[in-house]
């Protein structure tokens, strides 16, 4: 079975179906296919199901037939696979939907080869009760997921399940589509009308009855519209005969399955999706590569497609009333139709290609079985670099659900090039969910949790062995607790690196009387190492006694987007500046002085907005009600807590980042903006000025100076060049210095010193 390319060196991946009928998954997959042919990889796909419209198109893609299991029984299918896996000897496995991980995960205790999943849903698709277990049990595939979309991702936390490493791999769309015009036929049914069109499976998931009931609505009130629907399912004669019912046979097509859907689709004003849940819909993608405007419903990974505004107009998912209304709106005017069919068809030529998802999902595999070889010691000629490949680093530290900057840095850790060198392990601080309460309830929370830290700890002392433990940690309570837990693992004869990311770490060392000062530097002598995060930190390390050869300074670190990933409206966009406030909403953040600040520049810049996104607290109620006073709340808005793609669209949307902190450590927010390309307003406090060169990268104005900030506000919101400048040089710098990958080649060598048993000075 092995051809003369493999035999030259080509890869080999296994692709597992759970079947190949008309569907999302199965488009992603031969679109997948036809992008990565030539890339050095040879492909073989197997099937659990007979038959379906896209074995033909994926056979043409791999260049052989796809092989069928011959038998429904499971027992059997498990040993169809697993033969075909020791025959073929993949270097990779991947199961291409959820029903194959069934039988993949129990296919080996000592795998050959990695084995990955692909999540193409959100776990909102699964609902609740009985499927829930089994969707816990699948989703965690032993060597990695893939998915499609950033909210399938954080339906998982919201669950629970922890599934590491993950990486987000975006759907790609068939060139056609970027090239469809309309066909005569098209045209002979258009007329007058302005079309509305849903495409896909008709399933009641997808609600197209909807679709039927809005044009009703339409008709009634007298707008010229109809609706175009396009593909087939269990649901269509539901569909006709609700068409029946509201005697709209005039005004809504039923399409059926079509090979021309390009064409169909150039041939619409306006497309319109309803799902209720959903991965990251085809049909949506391929309608802006077509150029349509969307009005859609914010369900699952939809807004991570489609912001609001700039690529149509998006409605609750639950809102029927809100959706007639959109619709309404976007059908009305037909320069926003234009404008946003603009903006959707350049958002899908810069990041839809097929070519970037096979990119990314390859550069997964390459990832995946470095890794996997690493932890089983293949092909490592040097006994020390096997001996570093099979470290195994116990990460201390807080994760999600929760918010803030540790628990992004968390993620970024777990995701960083450091996954390729070592087998990195978490122990997640917050066992209890102690940070939802307060009061007695919290406190008595925090004893418990952190006797369940101890024992946990000594657990995965026993069992995991890690040669390094890696502990977080703030100030106060929290830096006694770590250092606790630093004692217990130096105990069990591990080495030891607290990384310190408290913002008000100084001040906490130097309060107290002489008792407590000892008491301090003892404990943070516990470590081997202790890692501050800039070199002014550093000091305050050198200040309180720690020798030179104990700490190391390891930056805090963001992923930095593609270069395309902020696609701005530019002019086309509503003529508004947009500053943005991400964080805790807490006066040691300086969320007040933003809000006098954004209220000042208000009152002479009519363009100007603000959009603040952070937890509730009794302060942003406070000034939510002054807000309100001055008649502002449309343009200073509290929008909530975002993460995942909501935190990335708000980013993708603003024009400056604004934080007026009085203390922070390296703040992590400051940094995603900037890799985002945003000039950032700040305050010259902890690491900050290591970050910020001000009129250089962004702005420097003191802590608690409203009137400098209200200034320098307004320099920016006039300046569109000056913010343009900025951002990009905010972005070069976080490229060049604060980039996971320039951190994780710093960890690995303070990793590297504990392994040897050396201080950070290179001393034995």
């Amino acid at each position: 079975m092995t051809s003369a390319a493999t035999r030259l060196g080509q890869k080999k991946a296994l692709i597992v179906a759970g079947q190949l009928v008309v569907g999302g998954a199965e488009r992603e997959l031969s679109t997948f296919l036809a992008a990565a042919r030539n890339r050095g990889w040879e492909f073989e796909v197997l099937c659990l199901t007979a038959g379906g419209a896209f074995q033909p198109e994926v056979e043409r893609r791999i260049g052989r037939e796809v092989r069928v299991a011959p038998t429904r029984n499971r027992l059997a299918r498990w040993r169809w696979i697993r033969h075909a896996i020791m025959a073929w000897q993949p270097d990779i496995v991947h199961a291409w939907n959820v029903y194959p991980m069934f039988y993949l995960k129990r296919m080996f205790l000592r795998r050959p080869c990695p084995i990955i999943g692909f999540l193409q849903n959100t776990p909102d698709d699964m609902g609740e009760g009985s499927f829930q277990w089994l969707f816990r049990d699948l989703v965690r595939c032993p060597d990695g997921l893939v998915s499609n979309s950033a909210a399938a991702l954080a339906g998982l936390v919201r669950m629970g399940i922890r599934v590491a490493p993950t990486v987000v791999v975006r759907n790609g769309v068939d060139r056609a589509f970027f090239e469809g015009r309309p066909t005569p036929e098209v045209l002979a049914r258009r007329g007058a009308l302005r079309i509305c069109v849903g495409a896909g499976r008709m399933i009641p998931r997808k609600r197209m009855e909807w679709m039927i009931r809005a044009v009703g609505r339409l008709r009634a009130e007298g707008m010229p519209c109809a609706l175009w629907l396009v593909g087939d399912g269990p649901a269509r004669l539901a569909l006709e005969t609700l068409t029946d019912e509201l005697q709209l046979r005039d005004r809504v097509v039923f399409w059926g399955m079509r090979q021309d859907v390009p064409a169909i689709l150039s041939g619409a004003d306006v497309f319109v999706h309803c799902a209720w849940a959903e991965g990251l819909p085809n049909a949506v993608q391929e309608a802006m590569a077509v150029g349509l405007p969307i009005v859609a419903s914010r369900a699952s990974g939809v807004p991570e497609l489609v912001d609001h505004e700039v690529h149509g107009l998006l409605f609750e998912p639950h809102d029927f009333e809100g959706f007639v209304q959109v619709l309404r709106r976007v059908l009305a005017d037909p320069a926003a139709r234009a404008r946003m069919g603009r903006a959707a068809r350049a958002r899908a030529a810069a990041e839809y290609q097929p070519e970037r998802m096979a990119d990314r999902l390859l550069a997964f595999y390459e990832e995946t079985i470095a890794r996997f070889r690493a932890r089983r010691g293949f092909g490592q000629k040097d006994s020390a670099e096997v001996g570093t490949a099979k470290s195994v680093v116990l990460y201390v530290g807080p994760r999600g659900p929760a918010v803030g900057g540790m628990v992004s840095y968390t993620e970024g850790y777990l995701a960083s090039p450091l996954a390729v060198r070592y087998e990195l392990r978490i122990l997640p601080t917050d066992l209890l969910g102690k940070s939802k309460h307060r009061g007695l309830a919290r406190g008595l929370l925090n004893v418990i949790n952190g006797m369940g830290l101890a024992m946990a700890l000594a657990w995965r002392l026993a069992t995991l062995r890690p040669a390094i433990v890696h502990i977080a940690t703030g100030s106060y309570r929290g830096f006694y607790e770590k250092s606790f837990l630093a004692a217990l693992a130096r105990l069990g004869g591990r080495r030891v690196a607290m990384h310190v990311h408290g913002a008000e770490f100084d001040r906490f060392l130097r309060t107290g009387g002489a008792w407590r000062h000892w008491l301090l530097r003892r404990l943070l002598r516990i470590n081997h190492v202790v890692l501050a995060l800039s070199e002014s930190w550093a000091q305050v390390l050198r200040q309180a006694g720690l020798p030179e050869g104990r700490f190391a300074v390891v930056p805090n670190a963001v992923r930095v987007p593609p270069d395309d990933f902020r696609q701005r409206p530019g002019a086309a966009s509503p003529p508004a500046c947009r500053a943005l406030f991400l964080n805790t909403l807490h006066a040691r953040k300086g969320i007040r002085e933003f809000v006098e600040a954004s209220i000042l520049v208000c009152r002479g810049h009519p363009e100007f907005q603000a959009n603040v996104h952070g937890p509730d607290s009794p302060l942003a109620r406070e000034l939510q009600t002054r807000i309100q006073a001055e008649g502002l709340a449309d343009r200073i808005r509290f929008l909530g807590t975002v993460a995942g793609a909501a935190k990335a669209a708000a980013f993708r949307t603003a024009d400056f980042y604004v934080l007026p902190s009085h203390a922070e450590g390296v703040p992590l927010g400051l940094l995603e903006a900037m890799a985002h390309g945003l000039p950032c307003i700040a305050t010259p406090v902890g690491g900050i000025p290591e970050v910020i060169r001000h009129g250089e990268n962004g702005w420097l104005v003191g802590p608690g100076d409203i009137p400098g900030l209200r200034d320098a506000m307004k320099n920016v919101v006039q300046d569109r060049q000056l913010r343009e400048r900025l951002g990009r040089e905010a972005r070069q710098t976080i490229a060049a210095r604060f980039s996971w990958e320039v951190a994780a080649q710093v960890l690995a060598d303070v990793y590297e010193r504990l392994l040897r048993r050396q201080d950070m000075s290179g001393s034995a």
